[in-house]
């Protein structure tokens, strides 16, 4: 259970090209948490209550906050950047240019992070790396799975030379449908949302008069 968990957190780490042992994280968070525990321990009269709760809550949150959230931002952008990025790297593979010479071509069009990532492939390629070992190691930084199976057929195409229009098409396609689904999802959340802003503020609101109609 424990090296299923580190794995995992080794891969978001990946993801985000964080150059950290996850033993590291684990015993920071383990630590911090001890030492909010004891910090909240000195807030007053219900300190009993608020440590263990405050610390929990901050033990199951950290990671989210810190990791979860940025490994989702980055997976968004990588999406939304592969609509800008594969097409022109489709037309590049055109002229019976190879994989190496498409991804030279689009990376000199396109600049975004994503593009970026294809820049260093091709760095380590001209360090003496085979093109197939530089694209693995990018997969492993990608933590969209639309990308990453596009990064794979282009390995796939690399070693057998199977044709990658269809395979990259049907993937962008998904990465549409999903951001629409994600814009559509937003819509219809904005009301609730300001829903419960709306009962949050009135609840508060209530509080504060309450508190000064009893102590004033």
């Amino acid at each position: 259970m424990v090296s299923i968990y580190y794995k995992k957190l080794q891969n978001k780490f990946n993801f985000l090209d964080i150059r950290m042992n996850p033993k590291i994280f684990i015993y920071f968070r383990l630590i911090s948490t001890i030492f909010i525990f004891i910090l909240l321990l000195f807030t007053g009269r219900y300190a009993y209550l608020i440590a263990p709760i405050g610390a929990i809550t901050y033990y199951l949150l950290v990671e989210y906050v810190l990791i979860d959230v940025e490994v989702k931002k980055k997976n968004k952008r990588l999406e939304i950047q592969a609509l800008d990025f594969f097409p022109i790297f489709l037309l590049g593979l055109k002229g019976d240019r190879n994989i190496k010479k498409a991804i030279e071509l689009t990376t000199d069009i396109v600049d975004n992070e994503l593009s970026s990532e294809f820049k260093k492939v091709l760095q380590d390629v001209d360090m003496g790396k085979s093109l197939e070992e530089s694209l693995r190691s990018l997969d492993d930084k990608i933590p969209s799975i639309y990308v990453s199976n596009i990064i794979v057929s282009i390995l796939e195409a690399n070693r057998y030379g199977n044709n990658l229009n269809e395979t990259i098409n049907v993937q962008l396609d998904y990465i549409r449908d999903e951001s629409r689904k994600r814009v559509l999802s937003n819509y219809k959340s904005k009301p609730f949302v300001l829903a419960i802003v709306s009962i949050i503020f009135v609840f508060i609101i209530l509080i504060i008069m309450i508190f000064l109609n009893y102590y004033l």
